[in-house]
């Protein structure tokens, strides 16, 4: 019986170590292709006559149009802007939770909101407009220079891969 229990717990010790290896893998499969797990958009600038904010992608190129896989997560940072907060990420067309499987959220304790975009079948049955190989997700970033200032709105657009 003792190695039973020896056995048991031997395995449950691997599935654990190699779930948590796995799971941190930076990469995510999809639809063959390996991508980043996380598309990260920095807000670095603004300009309140436009209310176009300045963002850029990791590699520092503009970032108005993404694109983005299925299952990815999306992160909107604002660092060394001069932009006080991001109020909300709205869908422009009014889907709600047209392409994300939550609303876009402020991450606790942070300047940065979050989202993870759903998979192909959830974002085809959502009414998303689909142009050649992408879904296009217009949506509106809502933002401040300071706590109970002006409230600006800036419309991107994530390009959303159908295969």
């Amino acid at each position: 019986m003792k190695s039973v229990f020896s056995i048991c717990k031997i395995f449950s010790f691997c599935f654990l170590v190699g779930y948590s290896v796995s799971s941190c893998r930076g990469t995510l499969t999809v639809y063959g292709n390996d991508v980043p797990k996380t598309v990260t958009i920095t807000v670095t600038g603004y300009d309140t006559t436009t209310e176009k904010l300045t963002i850029v992608d990791e590699a520092g190129k503009p970032a108005e149009i993404i694109q983005a896989w299925p299952g990815q997560k999306i992160k909107w940072k604002i660092k060394g802007s001069g932009i006080k907060s991001i109020d909300s990420i709205v869908s422009k067309a009014n889907f709600r939770d047209a392409v994300f499987s939550h609303d876009p959220h402020e991450v606790f304790l942070s300047s940065t909101w979050a989202a993870t975009i759903k998979d192909e079948v959830a974002i085809k049955n959502s009414g998303v407009s689909v142009e050649e190989e992408y879904y296009n997700y217009d949506y509106n970033i809502f933002w401040k220079l300071t706590k109970k200032g002006k409230t600006y709105k800036f419309d991107p657009r994530i390009q959303i891969h159908t295969r």
